[in-house]
């Protein structure tokens, strides 16, 4: 039953957000350990693997853990596991390199996406020219961009400020993954959300259609 229950979740999950940009793949986990208060050991359709809280693996997310119990996320379904016990999910992977993102009630596109493998929330901004991350952003995202980055002059509505230029390795929205993109890190607070601009926009093929925007690879 209870297995029934997760599908008809994960099925509201995705026509409740009105796109397809949910990363999902395992199709069986179970949570074989705990280490600490930030990992957890789980055994995804046959594979063992090390989870860090907050980054996601084949659409699996640990959240946290507490009371000798983890809270995964399995295809988008946020539920407590305890030791041994498994979630499982029957779906046909995803095969068509399509996203389709809806349109918020303030007329903006947001979707969830990653940068090299760790999740993060973007606002779709076809006016920046690249991705656009704030000084924090970076850090939680473990990228030195201080190090790694290229120092140029940025203009924006606040005025003038310093940033670093520097390419990721990977971003991903939904079925769609990137490689090498170009990227500004502000060394400041701005902007507030990451933007998703044209240096990964720019490489597929964009369709604005009733409040639905469709990205499509290209090739």
């Amino acid at each position: 039953m209870n297995h029934y229950l997760r599908l008809i979740k994960l099925l509201v999950f995705i026509i409740a957000t009105g796109y397809s940009s949910v990363n999902v793949a395992a199709e069986k986990v179970v949570l074989l350990g705990l280490l600490g208060k930030s990992k957890a050991v789980v055994e995804i359709d046959g594979k063992r693997k090390v989870l860090t809280k907050g980054v996601a693996y084949s659409g699996v997310i640990l959240h946290k853990i507490k009371n000798n119990q983890a809270v995964l996320s399995v295809g988008g379904v946020k539920e407590n596991y305890s030791l041994g016990q498994q979630g499982q999910i029957t779906y046909s992977k995803p095969k068509s390199k399509k996203v389709r993102i809806l349109k918020n009630k303030y007329g903006m596109f947001h979707t969830p996406g990653s940068i090299n493998g760790q999740l993060i929330d973007f606002l779709v901004d076809t006016g920046a020219t690249f991705i656009a991350l704030n000084a924090n952003h970076a850090k939680k995202l473990g990228i030195p961009f201080r190090y790694k980055g290229t120092k140029i002059g940025l203009s924006t509505a606040n005025g003038y400020t310093t940033g670093y230029q520097l390419k990721l390795k990977s971003v991903q929205v939904g079925t769609i993954r990137l490689y090498n993109i170009d990227a500004v890190v502000h060394d400041s607070d701005s902007p507030r959300q990451a933007l998703l601009g044209m240096s990964f926009l720019g490489k597929l093929n964009m369709e604005n259609k009733d409040g639905l925007l469709i990205l499509k690879k290209k090739y």
